[in-house]
């Protein structure tokens, strides 16, 4: 099935959308499309994520703050020193 939508785009926003488009080679239309499959995925990686955290917490497993703050720290360091 496919469903058609009409949304109203600032000038500078489509003109964006083509340019974009026009870098893969594909329609509007198609690159719209592709938009929107991959935020579904990447919202619904977080909603499991969110899930299996919750379920962790409320199973007595989690990682301290300052931990994760430190490892997230490091993390970022080491790519701005890979760059």
């Amino acid at each position: 099935m496919t469903v058609h939508v009409t949304v109203p785009l600032a000038d500078s926003v489509k003109a964006e959308l083509d340019r974009l488009a026009d870098l893969e080679n594909v329609s509007v239309e198609t690159y719209l499309a592709r938009l929107v499959e991959h935020q579904l995925q990447d919202w619904r990686a977080v909603e499991e994520a969110v899930a299996e955290a919750r379920a962790d917490f409320a199973e007595g497993r989690f990682v301290d703050h300052d931990v994760v703050v430190a490892e997230s720290e490091a993390r970022y360091r080491g790519i701005d020193e890979a760059e």
